[in-house]
């Protein structure tokens, strides 16, 4: 497994897949959401990684929303490690500002 980039500790080390699914988390929180990778193309030349939610499951029929995506890449790869990205950017971006948040107030009570 190669590197990631940029890993916030509750990510460092998981698979691509488990990876976006915790970030995901991280970002939209709530209890139980899950969240699925699929693939647009339009010309089978350029590529795009969506984001999917769960939104439900009714007679054995299941229904996902969109919650991101990628503009166009060359392979599906590149696509899926572009949302990596931005997602692992953001999760990191809301957990610094819970830190944040958290030693402000310890500060404000002592």
């Amino acid at each position: 497994m190669t590197n990631h980039p940029v890993q916030s500790a509750a990510t460092q080390g998981l698979e691509l897949s488990d990876r976006v699914e915790a970030n995901a988390v991280i970002i939209w929180p709530g209890e139980g959401r899950s969240f699925e990778l699929d693939f647009e193309t339009d010309d089978y030349e350029y590529w795009y990684c969506v984001l999917l939610e769960l939104c439900g499951d009714v007679y054995s029929h299941q229904w996902f929303e969109p919650r991101t995506m990628t503009g166009p890449y060359r392979s599906k790869d590149r696509a899926a490690r572009a949302l990596d990205e931005e997602l692992e950017h953001c999760a990191i971006h809301i957990l610094a500002n819970k830190r944040s948040a958290e030693i402000g107030s310890v500060e404000r009570d002592a």
